[in-house]
């Protein structure tokens, strides 16, 4: 048993279940909830089995910079037969292994799930934002009216696709909505509110997101490419377009350069900053606009710089920027548009102990946004960032805070977004003069009973690492609840809580969701990044073995009964950990990640060559090499692992891995592949964001109850 009593919750209505299951059960029963007939109880339910193929494989090696490099598996990189039986054979036991997803997808769906309500506009009594399902990434853009207490639909985004931001027209009319799609393409879209339907107008894709801004009026705006900036007016047909800046025409090379724009609030500038994509120099350029509408020459007022510069606020010609330049945990600087020399910057706020994320400008006062020591902080400064009054954030949660806007009823709207392991994005207005978040103006669903806190544990070096874990307040510890895992991304990224429906039901029954902000990420800035880049990179997989390490030796879990999810670089850093220590995992499941780091420097991909430290020559390609999970792994005794694909056109580095992998295994856990092509064999369900859902509840759940009854494979190695 994973402990000796259920786990009560105050508020039974949140928890899923459906007719099988009358009372509350321990976390794995209840993770094959979705799985069980009426007739069976999860008890009685066999853990699932599989047997391995043994791949084939074919001689072969290549030279890479002088190095010598075997791959033995590089025949699944050609469309043969014999890839063709392969896949076939690899469909075959993924449908063997998830021969219940289909059950246990409708039982799903018989339950009404959580929905986030994320990047809210206001317009006086009217809320305008994106509601969206965490379990299916169905999203639809929602009203909700304040005096009539009624929340209102108006229509669906494109399948596929996700809303990153939204941009609210002056008068109410049009919703301009930023979407991404699976190949990581953004594009803008724009919703007439009044007849329901999408506008025609089909703003051109970029590869980065980019700003959107309305001017007075009804209909006309400014949008951009990665490297221009256009007018446009929605009265004049889809053809008018015309270009106000080129980057083309102040940069020799933009091949790695793009743009991002903004007007100033009080519609006399358009701030335009160009960022390279991977060394940190930023460039402005500022144009006037006169009062009759007519731009001036843009000037600039900063270069070869050296630190990102983000514009955050201007007060007539003195411009406010947000910038790590000689400061890695960030600071606010000034440059006035007549006296742009760099000696002439000012210090308005300076760098902290803790991390700035951001700041506002509003009326002359400040709206700041701290990060400390993974804990959401917000203040409200004088402009000269004295009398600073802190604005209280619920504990280890994700802000997100919507650029303020002033109505048409000259009201100020100052938006943000709260979401939490447990529960997903609500809707707040912040309040300046109480200095606090105003409750939503929407009904929310309580859930309490869970306890999120931050600790700290060591690595392997001594380093101090933070750890937030949540679980339920009366959780025994005794060392044999089940603990999931997510990490950052490394390149600087901040693993914020988010909402996803496998964390709420692993923490309501029972269960403790950690997240380790290892080195890498960005929670304490760019020294926190930097403190594992090259050849220190080790460091961060340290990170991650020692939080396993920390939730056994203080009983919130054990060995046996930790499992990890991860995506993109997560995903691969999660993949090293279990080739480090297998034996610190039960089951793991990784999600489009790259397990061959070689093929990042073939392509010389730039990202990578910075954040590694890498140069095209022999030295770079041995170390890399080593590094590599795809050619470091080894014959052992693996924990179980899921690789999720969810592109459109198969990833063949999976295949590799996948079959490698395969063959290295020791032990009896399996080690499956999911994408698109092996889930049309599996299941009739055309949702892939919510196969992969239940996929991932199903394997955790089966693996977990697998350890739970088996001796240990994972032994030391």
């Amino acid at each position: 048993m994973l402990f000796t009593a259920p786990i009560k919750n105050t508020n039974q209505s949140l928890i899923r279940r459906t007719k099988a299951i009358l009372v509350v059960p321990a976390l794995l029963s209840a993770l094959l909830l979705s799985s069980c007939s009426e007739d069976e109880t999860p008890e009685q339910l066999p853990v699932t089995k599989v047997s391995l193929p043994k791949n084939p494989t074919q001689d072969y090696d290549y030279l890479l910079n002088g190095v010598q490099i075997d791959d033995n598996y590089m025949w699944l990189e050609q469309k043969t037969p014999q890839r063709t039986d392969w896949l076939e054979q690899q469909a075959e036991l993924s449908k063997q292994y998830f021969s219940r997803l289909d059950q246990g997808i409708e039982a799903f769906k018989q339950v009404e799930s959580a929905v986030g309500r994320k990047l809210p506009q206001q317009f006086i009594n009217l809320y305008f934002y994106i509601k969206e399902d965490p379990a299916t990434l169905e999203s639809s853009i929602t009203v909700y009216d304040t005096i009539k207490e009624i929340e209102t639909e108006l229509g669906t985004l494109p399948i596929g696709m996700t809303a990153v931001s939204t941009s609210l027209s002056p008068h109410g009319r049009y919703l301009a909505i930023q979407t991404e799609n699976s190949q990581q393409q953004y594009r803008w879209l724009i919703f007439d509110l009044a007849t329901k339907q999408f506008d025609s107008y089909r703003l051109p894709a970029t590869h980065i997101q980019t700003q959107f801004n309305w001017l007075s009026g009804h209909n006309r705006f400014i949008y951009q490419t990665d490297h221009q900036l256009y007018y446009q007016n929605l009265g004049q047909g889809p053809d008018f377009s015309q270009v106000l800046f080129d980057l083309n025409q102040h940069i020799e090379t933009t091949e790695l350069w793009s743009i991002s724009t903004q007007l100033t609030p009080d519609g006399r500038y358009l701030v335009i900053t160009a960022k390279h994509l991977v060394d940190t120099s930023d460039m402005v350029w500022v144009i006037p606009i006169s009062e009759s509408g007519k731009l001036s020459d843009a000037i600039n007022i900063a270069k070869n710089t050296r630190a990102s510069l983000n514009f955050v606020g201007n007060i007539n010609e003195t411009f406010y920027f947000h910038t790590n330049l000689v400061a890695p945990r960030w600071r606010i600087i000034s440059i006035n548009l007549k006296q742009p020399s760099r000696r002439d910057w000012k210090e308005v706020i300076g760098q902290e102990n803790e991390l700035l994320l951001g700041a506002q400008l509003i009326e002359n006062r400040w709206l700041l946004q701290y990060l400390n020591n993974t804990q959401q902080k917000l203040y409200v400064a004088q402009l000269n960032g004295g009398s600073r009054q802190s604005i209280e954030v619920k504990p280890n949660s994700e802000l997100k805070l919507q650029p303020s806007t002033l109505m048409q009823n000259g009201q100020r709207s100052i938006l943000a977004t709260v979401n939490s392991l447990a529960h997903p994005a609500t809707i707040h207005s912040v309040d300046l003069n109480q200095k606090e978040l105003a409750d939503s103006p929407l009904p929310i669903e309580k859930i309490g009973d869970i306890v999120s806190e931050t600790v700290f544990y060591r690595s392997t070096d001594g380093s101090r690492i933070p750890l937030t874990i949540a679980y339920h307040e009366d959780l025994p510890k005794n060392g044999k609840n089940p603990a999931l895992l997510l990490t950052n991304h490394g390149f600087g990224h901040i693993q914020e809580p988010y909402y996803h429906p496998l964390f709420k039901d692993w923490l309501e029954r029972g269960g403790v969701v950690a997240i380790a902000h290892i080195r890498g990420g960005g929670v304490y800035g760019e020294s926190w990044r930097q403190s594992v880049s090259g050849q220190k990179h080790a460091r961060a997989v340290e990170d991650i073995v020692s939080a396993v390490d920390w939730l056994a030796d203080n009983n919130f879990s054990n060995r046996k009964q930790t499992a990890a999810y991860g995506e993109g670089f997560a995903g691969s850093l999660l993949m090293e950990a279990a080739i480090h220590a297998p034996q610190n995992f039960s089951a793991i499941a990784l999600k489009d990640f790259e397990a061959n780091y070689l093929t990042m420097l073939e392509s010389e991909d730039p990202h990578w060559m910075k954040e590694f430290n890498l140069k095209n020559d022999e030295a770079s390609t041995e170390w890399f090499l080593a590094v590599s999970p795809y050619h470091r792994l080894t014959v052992k005794n693996y924990p179980a692992v899921l690789i999720i694909d969810d592109s459109n056109e198969p990833n063949v580095s999976h295949y590799k891995t996948l079959a490698k992998w395969q063959n290295l295994q020791l032990s009896q856990s399996p080690i499956l592949l999911l994408n698109k092509g092996i889930a049309e064999e599996i299941t009739e369900e055309k949702n892939f964001s919510l196969i992969t859902q239940e996929a991932v509840r199903q394997f955790l759940s089966n693996e977990l109850r697998a350890a739970d009854t088996e001796p240990n494979n994972n032994s030391a190695q």
